[in-house]
């Protein structure tokens, strides 16, 4: 059978198959949906969820796909000259471009409570998430030491001891008056 494409000029589709259902009950599996977190400062709902193993963030209707780093995001997030994020710095990063990406403009303070609270959430209702962010941190940490080596070996030359440089001291003269005096003047508290 074969199927015309409607912006196909008229060609068809060899080798695609229309499966036609009639009179056939269908059993369709439900929808693996879960709200992990519902964060509402004010009168702001940021909600964070799961449905069929993709995460999302929503907030006021809408929702856009929140997807996990890897690595290499947490190694563009320093541009290669600063160490990677934490892994909730790093949470906190992406759920940042998702709020942006929605065109929502919250204020710092309340979405870092919004952001706080999710990921309490997460740790709880989800663990392997936050194992996933920590896991990336700690390779993206192991992968900028690699690169970046922050101590370097100085060898610096040794010099030779001479002769001149010898400090003769006579003990029979140590308990002079003078030495007395001396001693008594630069600590006056201790005789």
């Amino acid at each position: 059978m074969s199927f015309n494409c409607g912006n196909c000029n008229g060609e068809t589709l060899p080798n695609v198959q229309v499966l036609m259902a009639s009179n056939v009950q269908m059993n369709i599996a439900p929808s693996d949906f879960e709200i992990i977190s519902q964060s509402k400062i004010d009168s702001l709902t940021l909600i964070f969820y799961k449905d069929n193993l993709i995460y999302y963030v929503e907030c006021m209707g809408r929702s856009v796909k929140f997807i996990p780093p890897t690595v290499d995001d947490a190694l563009k997030i320093g541009g290669g000259k600063k160490k990677p994020p934490t892994s909730f710095i790093l949470f906190r990063k992406f759920i940042q471009e998702c709020v942006s990406s929605l065109g929502l403009r919250i204020p710092r303070d309340k979405l870092s409570k919004h952001i706080k609270q999710i990921w309490q959430d997460l740790k709880k209702k989800i663990p392997q998430l936050e194992r996933h962010f920590q896991d990336v941190t700690r390779n993206a940490l192991r992968q900028y030491n690699k690169f970046n080596l922050r101590i370097q070996q100085q060898i610096y030359p040794r010099s030779t001891s001479s002769d001149n440089t010898k400090i003769n001291v006579n003990h029979s003269n140590a308990d002079s008056h003078d030495i007395n005096n001396l001693i008594h003047d630069l600590f006056p508290a201790i005789l």
